[in-house]
Parts: C-alpha cells; sequence; structure tokens
C-alpha cells in the first residue's frame, strides 16, 4: 500500500490542476493542500473496493490489503470507524462524476478534515 501511495498523489496532483482556482495557486500551497487532502482523495477514489465489511485493495504487487492487515497497521477502532463510514458513503451510489465533484470540494474546503 505504501509503495502505491506516489501513483495516488500523482493522480490527485493531476485532478487538483484541473480544479479552477487550485491551478492558480503557488506550487508551495498547492502541495500543502494535497497532502492535507490525499487520504480523503484515495478514499473516494477507492471506495468501490471497501465491500460488506472487506477491503479489496490490491498493493502493487498484487496483494490484497484486507481487513485483517488494516487493523493490524491501523488499529482496530480507527480501521472500524473506517468501514463504516465507507458502508455508508457506498449506501449513495455516487456516480463518478459525482465522486470527482466531491472530491474538488473537498480539494476546495478549508481546514484540515
Amino acid at each position: 500500500i505504501f509503495e502505491s501511495m506516489p501513483v495516488a498523489i500523482e493522480n490527485a496532483i493531476k485532478f487538483g490542476k484541473e480544479v479552477p482556482g487550485l491551478n492558480e495557486l503557488n506550487s508551495k500551497d498547492f502541495a500543502t493542500i494535497i497532502n492535507v487532502k490525499i487520504f480523503d482523495f484515495f478514499m473516494i477514489i477507492n471506495s468501490i473496493l471497501f465491500i460488506e465489511g472487506e477491503s479489496y485493495l490490491h498493493t502493487m504487487h498484487g496483494h490484497v490489503y484486507t481487513r485483517f492487515w488494516m487493523n493490524l497497521i491501523r488499529g482496530k477502532e480507527i480501521v472500524d470507524e473506517l468501514f463504516e463510514f465507507m458502508d455508508v458513503f457506498n449506501g449513495i451510489h455516487l456516480t463518478k462524476k459525482e465522486k470527482g465533484l466531491l472530491i474538488a470540494l473537498i480539494f476546495t474546503m478549508s481546514g484540515k478534515k
């Protein structure tokens, strides 16, 4: 998963450069926004891989980053909250376009949360 992050960051940067307003920021401010919002971007883009309480995220080497491994790495409490959120998020059945709009909103929102 950690090896996959550069690809996620690159995708977030490409997406962010297409968002009106963000593409006008200086590189330092743009990088700060990407760093603060990268987790949100990654989770929305990969939300489809969270199915009925299990994760089907794949690493660059073809391994599956299951809930079991998430519990070991991140801790059960955080993982339970993440899966609870993903169940609700996936339950609203957003289209790719709607997810794109949501990501643009998240990138332009102030604050770290």
